[in-house]
């Protein structure tokens, strides 16, 4: 890196000037002459003009052939001219005469530096440093040195001396880190930090940092810096490109797509960026759009073997073979052409890329129906590189293809590694062992995959299989339970491991089968009557409680006491507490000490709701003994108690081993609403529901849980449900609320809100909410209402004052506004709000003197108070003050440029003071802020037609009507100007005629302007009749001044003499009405 000459150091210049002064007395006077041409040549120098200091200088050296500072400063002279050779000449001199001259020295090395002799610039700087220069530019002039000399540990220990020295040395900060970027990125990220801190709109920085996050893997905060780099400059390529390779990365290929699309606009001349472009659109599954931009970049760099190798991979997908090979034949021959030269063997850059090119070729060759040449050009990699694990998955497949079983397996052995082979490639070797019969070798391939893989579903069913063929029924049963885990309503997997249980004898698990198969398919007949058997044969479910009943009384002595204990757990569950403690009293004293015993007293106790003698009851249980039962008691007394955490163990627990009791579910959703839980209240009312779409406390449950995490249509949903409003509560009528506010839902909303405030009227926040919605709704009185119960509550809260007041004024119940606002006045007099409302009040109420009195003390307090401006704008022009209101107006403008309302009345101002152009800036900027500002658009239509800019008005007035068809003057407007206007391109009787009715219509014929308007439009339609007759509807209605004209203008048509002059003259003296 040359350092710029101009960059020289110049501190020296104050000693020098220094020693010239105490030098000047007692010199003999050649040297005092030689010290006078210095001080001459120094100021022609601070004066940049260096070829004049030179000159002195050359006579001074002249003269004093030792005085070093001659030199010196001939050094910088010339080196500011870029002098370097005579620049580096004079520096040498001068160091020569005065070696402890550091600074000299210094100077030596960045003109040595910027004439490319870089080892000769470190020996200065070293001198420098030597010498005692206390500037940190010694050292970051040598870093750099080194690192062009390509010695970076010797740049970067005096990059970290400089940084010692001056720790926001940006250039060395910047320096350092991309030295160690690499290997050190941690480190790079604290220096580039560092500098971001001190230049937050230094984007080389972000792009820096943000490639050391992608280096560290921190996708999230390397898109973060780029993301900031790409708009500190827009303009720069490499964010884009950067930033799209790590959304690439992170599987995001649309975002990537724009961010690459802008890289190819900025960095037109970087093949890279067209090629991930194409990456990305490949990703995303349009290899269209990916192929285009493979070959943009070829068409950058044709020998760019990644796009080649890229879209040839992309034709092999899409069946064209031959073009592939074509592309991958173009790799080889350039790798050939380059071969020998650093710059252009994309090979040594990547040794691989030979092999992948090799398999795409064979793939493309395989796809084309030559296996053999396939096999040929597999077979050749793998002599170079026979451990290429693709190769040789791939030339199985040939294998496979060619029916080659044999040789097929002996290349999957070679490909498959215990521990690290891919589920395609072991789940492909046991099917060609299954073809063979295999079974043991078949097992062994599908219990690698599951090794690695344990929810492969297709494994698990394929081993399953294996192990029911050699009678291996539990190991069948272990992998049928592990894929009913991933698909548990599976009806075939149950009924199989129900009949591989039933093989071993345990009848208990598979009737849980059957019981779950039953759910599925309650219509199998034949599955229900083996279940009944089963459980009148085990006595496990309430089922059996006929056969208990009859065995009880057909023989009593006959009762072991497991049926006695189930039948007192019947009992129980049927409210008979004395016959289930009688049950218990019958029993031996071991057997009332049993498991089931303690069940029993337990369910007693919480029948009883005395929690505390439930946990002593199953204290005397161990986990092991624990069941289901036991754990469902044991949360319930917890969840009483008020032992959220405790209860929700047992009932995870529980769940463990009964993943779809939907009571525990359903209870534990309960356990984390009272935890707040939120997501995992969702997670078991969801599952509840799925079991149970009838339950209302689990859809509550969701809904609450929903609500509180902002969901609010899947909240509504749920609480909206027949379901929950059958046990609806005073909270659930809050949330609804609150979900239809904001989901837009207004009407909605309230019903809820006015249900809710019949059954609480002191529900303050419902009071509120429901004031908010009837004020948008334009229900002022309610909203009124409901703000004034609040306030006889809270009498003095300023901010409900102020909100009822603004109520009170949209109600146009102004005095009670100005009540309210001065009230807000008495406890908060430097309330500018409060002053502005008032004085709009009061400005309603034609108070105008007292409405500008509290304006002017709001603008007092607040004078950016915009809206105060406006209102003090519209006053003043009330009174006929022009030229104050418009400075109000532009006041409110330019605080709040958006004040559309301000635009707007600054061009009815405007306008009237006949200012047309300048009234068509204010409407258009009116329109700029708010669009659909119907009036504006008339209004400006109005003053282009006085500007005779016919075609701009038409287009305002057409807005105007499409905007507000209801709008009459601009109907009426829109018809003068077609039937009245002199240039016949413009005037359209027959779309005047209709306007004007249009304006009549919507006017009930009682607008004398309009009537006039159609009249007019006849006349000059022809129909003269018509035109008398709505002529004199018009004079009919209006006013005393206008009709002695209009009864001149029903004369003249009732002549039929009229011209179209005499017709427009007519319109045009009632101008100004057409506005």
């Amino acid at each position: 890196m040359r350092r710029p000459m101009s960059k020289m150091p110049l501190a020296a210049l104050a000693l020098l000037a220094i020693l010239f002064m105490i030098s000047l007395t007692g010199c003999a006077d050649q040297k005092k002459q030689a010290r006078g041409l210095v001080q001459s040549a120094l100021k022609h120098r601070e004066a940049q003009r260096h070829a004049e200091a030179i000159q002195l200088l050359n006579r001074s050296i002249a003269l004093d052939p030792a005085l070093s500072e001659a030199w010196y400063l001939r050094g910088l002279s010339h080196a500011a001219l870029k002098h370097e050779k005579d620049s580096i000449a004079d520096l040498t001199a001068a160091v020569k005469l005065k070696p402890e001259w550091n600074e000299a020295w210094l100077a030596l090395g960045v003109a040595q530096d910027s004439s490319g002799e870089t080892a000769l610039a470190v020996k200065s700087y070293s001198e420098a440093i030597q010498q005692g220069i206390r500037t940190s530019a010694a050292w970051f002039d040598r870093a750099t040195a080194y690192a062009e000399l390509g010695e970076p540990e010797k740049s970067l220990d005096d990059l970290q001396t400089v940084l010692r020295m001056d720790p926001d040395h940006i250039r060395a900060r910047m320096m350092h880190a991309l030295a160690i970027a690499e290997t050190q990125p941690d480190e790079a990220i604290t220096d580039l930090t560092h500098v971001i801190g001190i230049d937050r709109e230094n984007s080389e920085a972000w792009l820096q940092r943000g490639l050391c996050w992608k280096r560290n893997e921190d996708s999230d905060r390397a898109l973060a810096d780029l993301n900031v780099a790409c708009r500190l400059t827009s303009a720069d390529y490499r964010p884009w490109l950067e930033r799209g390779r790590v959304l690439i990365k992170l599987g995001r290929a649309e975002d990537a797509i724009s961010d690459l699309s802008r890289a190819v606009q900025y960095g037109t001349k970087d093949a890279n960026c067209p090629y991930e472009l194409g990456r990305a659109f490949a990703a995303a599954g349009n290899d269209a759009g990916a192929e285009a931009n493979f070959d943009q970049a070829l068409m950058l760099d044709s020998h760019h073997s990644d796009a080649l190798l890229a879209r040839a991979g992309l034709r092999t997908r899409r069946g064209d073979h031959d073009r592939a090979l074509a592309d991958l034949h173009q790799i080889s021959s350039s790798s050939t052409k380059s071969a020998g030269s650093k710059a252009g063997n994309s090979d040594e850059r990547d040794p691989k890329r030979p092999q992948r090119v090799a398999i795409e070729k064979a793939r493309a060759l395989l796809g084309v129906g030559q296996s053999e040449e396939a096999l040929t050009e597999v077979s050749a990699l793998l002599e170079n590189a026979p451990q290429n694990r693709e190769a040789l998955q791939l030339r199985a497949e040939i294998y496979v293809s060619q029916d080659k079983a044999e040789e097929a397996l002996a290349d999957y052995d070679s490909v498959i590694s215990p521990g690290s082979s891919s589920e395609q490639n072991l789940l492909a070797r046991a099917q060609l062992h299954i073809a063979a019969q295999r079974w043991e070798k078949a097992t062994l391939d599908v219990s690698e995959v599951l090794n690695s893989h344990p929810n492969s579903l297709e494994a698990l069913q394929i081993r399953a299989k294996i192990y029911a063929q050699q009678s291996e029924y539990s190991l069948a049963i272990t992998d049928l339970t592990a894929a009913l885990q991933l698909n548990p309503n599976a009806a075939d997997l149950l009924r199989e491991r129900a009949e591989m249980f039933d093989e071993l004898g345990e009848t208990d698990a598979a009737t849980a089968d059957l019981q779950h198969l039953a759910e599925l398919q309650p219509g199998d007949e034949i599955l229900i009557k083996d279940l009944v058997a089963r459980l009148r044969k085990h006595q496990q479910i309430p089922e059996a409680v006929s056969l208990l009943d009859r065995i009880a009384q057909t023989s009593p002595s006959s009762m072991s006491a497991p049926l006695v204990l189930l039948r007192s757990e019947l009992q129980m569950d049927q409210g008979n507490f004395e016959g289930a403690r009688s049950g218990l009293d019958s029993l031996a004293e071991a057997d009332a000490s049993s498991k089931a015993a303690a069940v029993l007293r337990a369910r007693i106790a919480a029948a009883e709701k005395n929690d505390d003698r439930v946990i002593e009851a199953l204290s005397q249980l161990s986990d092991e003994e624990s069941n289901t039962e036991v754990r469902w008691l044991r949360a319930t007394a917890m969840s009483r108690l008020g032992k959220m955490n405790e209860a929700e163990a047992e009932l995870s627990a529980l769940l463990d081993a009964e993943p779809e009791n939907v009571a525990a579910i359903q209870a534990r959703a309960g356990v984390y609403e009272d935890l707040r839980d939120w997501m995992n209240a969702i997670g078991d009312a969801s599952a509840v529901l799925e079991l149970d779409a009838t339950n209302a406390e689990a859809r509550r449950l969701r809904g609450v849980a929903q609500f509180h995490l902002g969901r609010y249509q899947d909240a509504i949903d749920d609480l909206d449900s027949d379901a929950v409003r059958a046990i609806d509560t005073a909270s659930l009528q809050w949330m609804r609320s609150r979900c239809f506010v904001e989901l837009d839902q207004k009407f909605r909303a309230r019903e809820e809100l006015n249900t809710l405030i019949e059954t609480d009227p002191a529900h303050e926040q419902a009071r509120l909410m429901r004031a908010s919605l009837a004020e948008q709704q334009g229900e002022f009185d309610v909203a009124i209402t409901d703000m004034s119960v609040l306030l006889e509550q809270q009498p003095e809260n300023a901010d409900l004052l102020i909100r009822r007041g603004l109520l009170q004024h949209r109600e146009g119940l102004y005095e009670k506004a100005i009540d309210d606002f001065s009230k807000v006045l008495e406890t908060k007099p430097e309330s500018a709000e409060a002053l502005y409302r008032r004085g709009l009040a009061r400005h309603q109420l034609q108070q105008d003197d007292d409405a500008i009195s509290d304006l002017d003390e709001a603008l007092k307090l607040d004078e950016k108070h915009a809206d105060a401006w406006y209102v003090k704008g519209n006053i003043n022009a009330g009174q006929g003050k022009a030229s104050e209101a418009l400075d109000c107006y532009q006041h409110a403008v330019d605080l709040e440029p958006a004040h559309a309302a301000a635009w707007y009345n600054r061009g009815n101002l405007l306008f009237n003071e006949n200012e047309m152009e300048k009234a068509v800036e204010s409407w258009t900027k009116a329109l700029e802020f708010q669009p659909n500002l119907f009036r504006a658009y008339n209004n400006r239509a109005a003053a282009q037609a006085k500007l005779g800019k016919f075609e701009e008005a038409i287009a305002d007035y057409e807005r105007a009507v499409s905007l507000s068809p209801g709008f009459a003057r601009a109907w009426d407007n829109y018809a003068w100007l077609l039937a009245t206007n002199p240039d016949p391109a413009i005037r359209d009787t027959t779309r005047a005629v209709f306007m004007a009715k249009k304006a009549v219509e919507l006017t009930g014929s009682k607008d004398w302007s309009c009537l006039s308007t159609l009249a007019a439009a006849y006349a000059e339609a022809g129909d003269m009749d018509q035109a008398a007759t709505w002529a004199q509807k018009s004079q009919e209605v209006a006013p005393e001044e206008q009709r002695d004209e209009i009864e001149q203008l029903v004369k003249t048509y009732q002549s039929r003499r009229l011209t179209r002059r005499s017709t427009s003259t007519a319109i045009r003296n009632d101008a100004s009405q057409k506005q």
